[in-house]
């Protein structure tokens, strides 16, 4: 049908690399679409996440000691390489019968080589390894260095309050952080982590973060590389608020759910009254359904947050609430990886593995808002062309 025109792997992945920021914006434009469509219920939003494989393999991690090694031999063949190359030349140019200034200009002297730019395409390979080596040497290398300026500045803050007092504060001091000979990073992707997927199987790759309304409309997709969730509830809510009010939705979220993989108590600390109301299971989801039903209203006090958060989802109305969450968002997940086969990233650094997840997110969502035209559900002017043309837009005008 396209006359043998169809753009191979490379060719979009060319395109998917040289408009990735537009693309990852796309998401939030087409969200706008759906809302105006009449999706996007967010009386409920769930939060959660699973992991994704990428295109590097556990084997690929390396210590520090490994990495120096590793780029001290691979420095050795390039640069024994380069010298076998120009020797090659060198004696080229001896035994060359052409005159040396039609060979090599008039500007030239002779028995001096041409400029070589470049690496050769023979060395391509290792130079890119090298690069790869060095990048994952300096994310360690970075790393340790927040480390001792994260203790430099507890040292200063120590000292500057014993000054202030005149008394040495209570404690230990800090300890300096040594490097951990056991460290590693990925030399493939230096992005990526280790992380362990719900059956305990260990794989390389990173942990993608969706947000869904009630309806299963993505309104939040954001990959990233912690191994877990602990630290991502914050997150995910401002990112909730701030897609929904990008998108131009004006109702409020009735109601945010999330299971215990967020529950820490500085995710609990962290949630403000500015926040739409949370429940987050604080521990297994089974332990959480069984849960006996209390009575309806605010905890009493005395309770600490997690106990608090205990009584709201024992509530009736928290039950009803979080009984919604594992048919909201899983949903989603399942759609990528097993109706889909989205199984794993193809794209290697964090920047493009976040532009790759939102954009199989955006299609998610535009396949939502086509099944919701073509069953004649959608909100004018988006239900069928029939409602379009029917609608004032194309209605003659009256006579005069």
């Amino acid at each position: 049908m396209t006359g043998g025109l169809v753009p191979d792997h490379t060719t979009i992945a060319r395109f998917r690399d040289r408009h990735e920021p537009a693309l990852t914006k796309l998401f939030v434009a087409v969200l706008a679409v759906c809302l105006k469509a009449g999706l996007g219920d967010v009386s409920l939003v769930a939060i959660d996440g699973s992991k994704f494989a990428c295109s590097a393999s556990l084997r690929a991690n390396r210590t520090l000691a490994q990495i120096e090694a590793e780029l001290d031999e691979v420095t050795e063949e390039i640069e024994a390489e380069l010298s076998r190359i120009a020797a090659q030349l060198l004696e080229s140019a001896r035994r060359a019968d052409l005159d040396e200034e039609d060979l090599f200009g008039a500007q030239r002297a002779r028995g001096e080589l041409p400029q070589v730019v470049g690496l050769p395409k023979g060395l391509h390979g290792r130079a890119r390894r090298r690069a790869r080596l060095l990048a994952a040497k300096k994310r360690l290398d970075d790393a340790h260095q927040a480390r001792l300026a994260g203790y430099r500045r507890k040292l200063a803050l120590r000292t500057a309050k014993e000054a202030a007092t005149g008394k040495k504060l209570r404690g230990r001091k800090p300890v300096e952080p040594q490097r951990n000979p056991k460290e590693k990073v990925n030399v493939t992707d230096p992005d990526s982590r280790i992380m362990k997927d719900p059956h305990g199987a260990f794989l390389q790759g990173y942990n993608a973060q969706a947000a869904a309304a009630r309806d299963q409309l993505a309104v939040v997709a954001q990959a990233v590389n912690d191994e877990n969730d602990t630290a991502l509830l914050r997150p995910m809510l401002d990112a909730t608020v701030a897609n929904l009010h990008a998108a131009g939705c004006t109702a409020p979220v009735g109601q945010a759910v999330a299971d215990c993989g967020y529950c820490t108590q500085a995710a609990l600390e962290a949630l403000t009254e500015a926040d739409p109301p949370v429940l987050v299971s604080t521990t297994k989801e089974h332990k959480t359904r069984q849960q006996p039903t209390t009575g309806a209203g605010d905890p009493p006090a005395g309770l600490s947050l997690k106990q608090q958060m205990d009584w709201r989802l024992a509530t009736p109305e928290g039950k009803a609430s979080y009984a919604r969450r594992g048919c909201t968002i899983e949903p989603v997940f399942g759609q990528h990886k097993h109706n889909k086969g989205m199984r794993r990233f193809f794209r290697a650094g964090l920047a493009a593995v976040n532009g790759e997840w939102s954009l199989m997110n955006t299609t998610a969502n535009i396949t939502r808002l086509y099944r919701r035209v073509r069953d004649e559900k959608a909100e004018a002017p988006w239900s069928t062309l029939g409602t379009i043309v029917a609608g004032p837009l194309f209605r003659p005008a009256p006579a005069t």
